[in-house]
């Protein structure tokens, strides 16, 4: 498997977002899995059962496919709006499944992982987007999700 990387971390929002593209039989990174980890004073980590990996070990953690033992999707499925990613299936850590129906914010350690799929009917992802949660306030209750409901209600 080939690995494109890219990753951005929003610092002021508490949250990691590495995403990665995969494509041929070769495992190659190319890139940096998590671009602004540095910045938010995050350092690199192999992750676990429950938490993914940052920077450069994020190729080895996807490749384990111990998010799979994760409450995940039944199968891929045509992405959700306002997705960019044609058809996916995500699996979330305990954290986000015990809390899914709940409206305090995520707690830190919220991790998800997206695998991008090209049809409805692929069992083989070709390529990841992977969430986690890296700090327990999120850009002080700005980006919660009581606040993104409240934002996303139709006016008048």
């Amino acid at each position: 498997m080939r690995i494109f990387a890219a990753g951005l971390s929003y610092a002021a929002l508490g949250c990691t977002l590495i995403s990665a593209a995969c494509s041929s039989d070769q495992m190659k990174m190319t890139g940096s899995t998590d671009a602004g980890s540095k910045q938010s004073g995050n350092t690199d980590t192999s992750g676990d059962g429950q938490t993914p990996a940052t920077g450069a070990g994020i190729t080895a953690w996807l490749e384990s496919a111990v998010y799979k033992d994760w409450t995940c999707e039944p199968e891929a499925h045509k992405a959700r709006s306002p997705s960019p990613h044609g058809f996916n299936r995500i699996c979330s850590n305990d954290l986000i499944a015990m809390n899914a129906t709940g409206t305090d914010d995520w707690p830190k350690g919220a991790a998800a992982v997206k695998e991008l799929h090209p049809s409805a009917s692929s069992t083989t992802p070709t390529g990841y987007a992977v969430y986690l949660k890296t700090q327990a306030d999120s850009a002080g209750g700005r980006s919660s999700r009581k606040a993104l409901r409240k934002r996303s209600r139709p006016m008048g």
